[in-house]
């Protein structure tokens, strides 16, 4: 792997080291990707590397953003409703998963969607109730109508990968406090 040096200014180093769980050599190989490819995107005759690195790019942006709203959701769900054991239940459930994308293709072989079987996993009074699953995710996301966008990637590994992480980003920051 090469390596290579960056630099930042200072305000964005200090903000960069309230996050200490963020994985930033990932997120800049993540920000190289998207740049390749909006070049890609300029150049009237492409290589197949440069189609690659231009769907790459797309795939990587599509994926970030539904990664976001389901941080900044799983932060909110975090601050506002979720109970320790909820927390806790969460954090056990993510230690498990490695792969979130082949965690939600298993799920095809239930009769659940990965947004249930996840809610139902951590909420443990659901017990695989889809309208009690339906209520919970209406509470932490609002009413369908209100937050379409929210509601069509509910069931994306990226928004429920985000989702985890700023819950138990919240979580770490005050469990010993409690």
């Amino acid at each position: 792997m090469a390596r290579i040096t960056i630099y930042v200014p200072d305000n964005v180093k200090e903000r960069m080291d309230e996050w200490e769980d963020v994985n930033w050599s990932q997120t800049a190989v993540q920000a190289f990707e998207i740049k390749m490819g909006e070049l890609a995107q300029t150049l009237k005759e492409k290589t197949m590397e440069q189609v690659i690195d231009r769907l790459r790019a797309s795939k990587l942006k599509s994926g970030n953003e539904e990664y976001q709203t389901g941080y900044k959701n799983g932060m909110e769900w975090a601050k506002g409703y979720a109970e320790t054991v909820h927390l806790d239940m969460l954090g056990d459930l993510s230690e498990g998963i490695n792969d979130w994308e082949e965690w939600c293709e298993s799920s095809k072989y239930t009769a659940y969607s990965p947004s249930e079987h996840l809610i139902s996993n951590i909420v443990t009074e659901i017990d695989y109730d889809r309208e009690m699953a339906k209520d919970q995710w209406t509470s932490i996301l609002g009413e369908p109508e209100n937050y379409p966008l929210e509601w069509k990637i509910i069931d994306k590994p990226d928004f429920l990968r985000g989702f985890t992480d700023g819950a138990l980003a919240i979580y770490e920051k005050v469990i010993d406090q409690l």
